[in-house]
């Protein structure tokens, strides 16, 4: 059966690739449609010719480049804002899409400081980050893009709601501390076999972000050092190494970050660690966040 799947999948694969090289020509003009729209500031036009692409085509690069490089997004802020926001809503593009284009569109929203939009975001971010749940699933996610895993997206959702919550006025602690919970949680139930290796790799530094979101308890903390153990002994083999190279940012060091400031901090108080389990838990360069944040740890004490 594994044998059939993979045989269909290959064959479907190349079928795609045959549909976009006879096609090549025409979605070339579509991406410079979609540039030219957005050097006009026509964001409907542009996420029309997106759209398109996809629904023609199956063709979803231009808008992931979009979405996860911000070089390529519109050199205005306001212009990005209204980009991200109207891709969040496009029936056209694909869920995790636009899963993804409310995040940035939150991170965008808090380089902006916009509080209205944050506002607005804020229970559908809560939604996809499922912090109310008592029992994470058992997540058995095999095969798929990395960008199409449900666990990714989740735990993307929490990193972003944590930016946002830190950045609060003031911080909102209920929420940050929801966050470390659902954390723990996830890592707690997660076996390395039931996730791609290279999501598994991919979430690491957003685990680890979440795990210190935790009030620093004897309790809690030993938990979460068992839970980094676990998860370092896992990416540091040798069927990740591939995705390692490839990944951009060095998760493995980030949890290796994380071990330090529980190790650190239980032998030698958090506030000896500060500087580094700031560095680690933010994911925005917001002014706001890192205020709210600083704040959050004088009052969980935490420094």
């Amino acid at each position: 059966m594994r044998v059939w799947r993979a045989l269909v999948w290959f064959g479907s694969r190349c079928r795609q690739r045959w549909r976009w090289w006879w096609h090549r020509r025409h979605i070339v003009q579509l991406q410079d449609s979609v540039q030219r729209a957005l050097q006009a500031g026509a964001i409907d036009e542009a996420v029309g010719w997106l759209e398109e692409q996809q629904n023609r085509y199956d063709w979803p690069f231009q808008v992931e480049d979009l979405l996860f490089k911000r070089s390529r997004r519109p050199a205005s802020l306001p212009l990005t804002l209204a980009l991200l926001e109207r891709l969040q809503a496009a029936p056209g593009i694909r869920p995790h899409q636009r899963v993804y284009a409310g995040i940035a569109l939150a991170y965008a929203a808090l380089k902006a400081d916009d509080t209205r939009r944050l506002q607005e975001l804020r229970p559908w971010l809560e939604s996809v980050a499922s912090l109310g749940e008592n029992q994470e699933p058992r997540w058995r996610e095999r095969g798929g893009r990395n960008r199409e895993s449900r666990f990714k997206q989740r735990v993307s959702a929490r990193s972003c709601l944590l930016q946002c919550a830190l950045a609060s006025t003031p911080p909102d602690r209920a929420c940050v501390a929801a966050i470390g919970d659902a954390t723990l949680r996830a890592l707690k139930h997660l076996q390395p076999d039931d996730l791609e290796p290279d999501v598994l790799y991919r979430s690491a530094s957003n685990l680890v972000r979440g795990v210190l979101a935790l009030p620093p308890t004897s309790t809690r903390m030993a938990e979460a050092e068992v839970q980094l153990e676990r998860l370092l002994a896992w990416v540091v083999q040798p069927r990740f190494r591939p995705y390692r190279l490839r990944a951009k940012e060095d998760h493995v060091q980030a949890i290796r970050g994380g071990l330090e400031v529980l190790r650190r901090g239980r032998d030698q108080g958090f506030a000896s660690v500060q500087t580094l389990r700031l560095h680690l838990l933010l994911n925005s360069e917001a002014p706001a966040v890192r205020q709210g944040a600083e704040w959050w740890l004088q009052q969980s004490g935490g420094a």
